[in-house]
């Protein structure tokens, strides 16, 4: 059943929130969109249309979350602190700033909307580092985190505590909503701190060193993400279920870094192969059987082609 009537979406300018926005203005059953962010500042936005609502909100503060609209049927609660160097660099900002603004926001929409989450492949990562989770990953696996030493698990940490948050609220509340994990999701106009802006950016630097070459992931372009967003959100319940939001199509990132460099027109023999941060993982794949089978949904997009894309946005950039 398509979605229809007013939608809010929290961490509505970041990369995932704003591909979620353009794609739900495009809904004529959608009536209002309201996008939520801590700011617009640095953040280029020519969306004019009358359709969308922008809010500049703190979702860390209780108080600000009270002032957002009450008539809303469906929430895309997407707002965190994402970027893997943060992780190390501002555990605590990345934990203060991804937990209460899914906290705040549950607690004000639990009875009244339904409730998208968007979680990360990061809640289970420890699992399979330690061989209690097979490889492609299901949505049943357990949560593990090996080492909270580590400042690695402030984003993983956040988003597992996020994940129980939305069930608390059903059990209490009655709750009705569901959970994405996101695995590897890229394309224009995305963050820096991940790895696909990351080594296209010291491409053009000429740095052509990468970190973890042996380690696999997988990695979906934004419109196939997005759509398996908004398809997610209406399968809604209170039984809050799980999706895993990937492809299958692991593939090493020196394989992907070789790609990048094969797009730009560089010889991949300048490859400088250096060690992974300490904690990071060395394997992760989603199984995405679940999303498939429920919507007959099916990625369009495949790395290569998602990559030249992304660095034909970047090459065109003037502002960087």
């Amino acid at each position: 059943m398509a979605i229809q009537g007013n939608v809010l979406v929290t961490g509505g300018r970041g990369f995932i929130g704003k591909n979620v926005v353009k794609s739900l203005e495009k809904l004529d059953s959608i009536e209002k969109i309201y996008s939520v962010d801590i700011s617009p500042i640095g953040i280029v936005d020519n969306n004019k249309s009358e359709k969308v609502i922008q809010i500049v909100s703190n979702l860390a503060s209780e108080t600000e979350v009270q002032l957002l609209p009450d008539k809303v049927d469906y929430v895309f609660a997407l707002a965190a602190v994402n970027g893997t160097s943060r992780f190390y660099s501002e555990p605590f900002y990345v934990l203060y700033n991804s937990i209460l603004p899914t906290l705040f926001v549950i607690k004000k929409y639990a009875g009244s909307a339904q409730i998208l989450y968007s979680s990360s492949s990061e809640v289970y990562s420890c699992g399979v580092e330690l061989g209690l989770s097979p490889v492609p990953t299901a949505e049943d696996v357990p949560i593990v985190f090996a080492d909270l030493s580590n400042p690695r698990w402030s984003y993983g940490s956040s988003k597992a505590l996020g994940e129980f948050a939305l069930h608390a609220a059903a059990r209490e509340f009655g709750c009705v909503g569901t959970i994405v994990r996101y695995h590897n999701v890229f394309g224009p106009d995305m963050g820096k701190n991940h790895f696909v802006p990351d080594f296209v950016e010291k491409a053009i630097s000429k740095d052509f060193s990468i970190l973890g070459a042996e380690q696999t992931r997988s990695f979906i372009f934004v419109d196939d993400a997005v759509e398996a967003t908004i398809l997610a959100i209406s399968k809604a319940s209170s039984e809050i279920p799980c999706y895993h939001i990937g492809t299958n199509n692991e593939i090493s990132i020196l394989d992907a870094g070789k790609i990048i460099l094969d797009l730009m027109g560089i010889d991949e023999s300048e490859l400088n192969l250096l060690p992974a941060p300490i904690g990071s993982v060395s394997r992760r794949c989603p199984s995405v059987k679940k999303l498939m089978t429920e919507f007959n949904w099916r990625p369009e997009i495949d790395l290569v082609e998602g990559l030249r894309r992304y660095i034909e946005w970047r090459l065109k950039r003037t502002d960087v």
